[in-house]
């Protein structure tokens, strides 16, 4: 027997089970403030940032705190007008959640008329969220900044340094950059937990269920739209800048398939089935239409489906089954009468990574969990067009 939609439509007769997870609650860690600037204290040399001709990573001079090596700037002077005034070390840090951000780091530099600081930016270098206090300091000082993103926006990180012509030979130093996410109202972008948001496939892994079987899955994107396959079967979102949106579930069976849909009596294919953007504790009641067709696209089912969906928690690493996945969200479903439906554990940039449902009377009736990467082609099964 096939496994249910692992996004759940009550069928109205034999429950048929599907995609995801033993609930490993004694191995999940809080989430942690996360570094999410890639080789901040530059223990890997320059990878993950990108250079000025004068800047560089080093192993000497500057002594800092936590030892080599360092970033450094090395002015001569020659700077011109707009940002080529500076010397500026970047990288961009992509899809980041809407929340409140710190960034900080140590600046040693030789002092005098040098001037320096540390910024983040929307990728214009004048256009910044933040920017730490200027400096010349000739000792090691830690300095930072804190903004808030509304929206998920890539945050260009910028070491900074004047290259005006009174700073020739005189030396920067930068060290431990780090930027993180905090406060008590962080925003999650749905849709990059649910799918993604950059236009390509993820990465292909497996479910093992609590009925011994298992499944094949990948986010794949295909005509502007994301998939999450299942060996062949497949179930189809989007998003948009106010909602996660959800189509057609083709793992009801073998043969049939069901969408959502909207606006009925007319019936418009798509349900805005979460908000894009939520915040833990936050809910949204929704009331898709469900229609059910067989091979043929025979229409068997057509009914009112009204439930909540509810952010439920965040992890920055999260165990299952022996392994450590980073940023994973739990998004819990409830029926109309108020008890528990299903849960669903996502891990940003790899999709549906574990799924427990439960009967009305609060048994735990299905589990499908992780059990590592694998390999291969996954190729999304044909369906009828009604």
């Amino acid at each position: 027997m096939r496994s249910r939609s692992t996004l759940g439509v009550v069928v109205g007769r034999a429950v048929l089970v599907a995609s995801i997870v033993a609930l490993a609650l004694a191995g999940v860690a809080p989430a942690a403030a996360q570094n999410l600037v890639t080789n901040g204290s530059f223990s890997s040399g320059t990878a993950g940032w990108n250079w000025h001709a004068l800047s560089g990573v080093e192993t000497c001079c500057a002594s800092p705190p936590g030892g080599y090596p360092n970033a450094y700037a090395h002015p001569d002077g020659a700077g011109g007008s707009g940002v080529w005034g500076y010397i500026v070390p970047w990288q961009n840090i992509a899809d980041n959640q809407a929340g409140t951000y710190t960034l900080s780091g140590k600046i040693r530099t030789s002092g005098g008329v040098q001037e320096v600081w540390i910024q983040a930016d929307n990728g214009d270098f004048f256009g910044t969220y933040c920017q730490t206090a200027h400096t010349n300091t000739t000792y090691w000082q830690t300095f930072s900044c804190t903004f808030t993103l509304y929206s998920s926006a890539t945050i260009h990180v910028a070491l900074a340094a004047s290259n005006a012509p009174a700073t020739a030979w005189g030396w920067i130093a930068w060290d431990d950059i780090s930027l993180t996410r905090s406060g008590g109202t962080t925003s999650y972008d749905l849709a990059q937990y649910m799918m993604r948001t950059d236009g390509q496939n993820g990465p292909i892994y497996a479910l093992h269920n609590s009925q011994g079987g298992s499944e094949t899955m990948q986010i794949q994107y295909s005509g502007g739209k994301y998939y999450q396959v299942k060996n062949s079967h497949w179930e189809e979102f989007s998003y948009d800048g106010s909602y996660v949106w959800r189509f057609r579930d083709t793992s009801l069976n073998e043969t049939d398939w069901y969408g959502l849909y909207r606006n009925c009596p007319s019936c418009i294919l798509g349900d805005p089935w979460a908000q894009r953007y939520m915040t833990i504790g936050q809910s949204r009641y929704r009331v898709p239409r469900v229609r059910m067709y067989n091979s043929s696209c025979g229409m068997y089912a057509d009914y009112d489906d009204p439930s909540t969906i509810k952010l439920e928690g965040a992890w920055g690493t999260y165990s299952v089954n022996g392994y450590n996945l980073s940023n994973v969200i739990l998004l819990r479903s409830y029926r109309s009468n108020g008890t528990k439906w299903e849960d669903y554990y996502y891990a940003r940039g790899i999709g549906l990574i574990e799924f427990r449902a439960w009967d009305e009377a609060g048994n735990d009736v299905f589990h499908s969990w992780y059990d590592g990467p694998r390999s291969g082609t996954l190729t999304r099964e044909w369906i009828c067009t009604p």
